[in-house]
């Protein structure tokens, strides 16, 4: 192992805290929206757009 991956592990065992990207964010967020919003967004499909 080398002394980079070495150092690497020991601030991942010690729980050290990575920043994440401004666009893994953004990602992330799209995702989770998505997700959240996707039952009203079918529920309303349902109401509205199918034939009665």
């Amino acid at each position: 192992m080398s002394c980079r991956e070495f150092l690497e592990t020991t601030a991942w065992v010690k729980g050290e805290k990575k920043h994440w990207s401004p666009r893994v964010k953004l990602i992330l967020a799209f995702v989770l929206g998505l997700l959240v919003l996707s039952p009203a967004i079918l529920g309303i499909y349902w109401q509205l757009l199918l034939p009665r």
